[in-house]
């Protein structure tokens, strides 16, 4: 898929693996934080604070 991805001509995707994304990681490969619509504004900060 990333072959098929950059060949489209993205420079950054992200996955379905949780987790945060950092300088060192593949752009075609990102981690990404879980967000559902349940969420409240205070568990949304949090999940943006706490580091994994």
């Amino acid at each position: 898929m990333k072959a098929a991805t950059a060949a489209a001509g993205y420079r950054m995707a992200v996955t379905t693996q949780p987790g945060r994304a950092g300088a060192d990681d593949d752009p075609l490969a990102l981690p990404r934080l879980r967000v559902s619509g349940e969420m409240t504004l205070e568990q949304f900060a949090v999940l943006l604070t706490v580091s994994n």
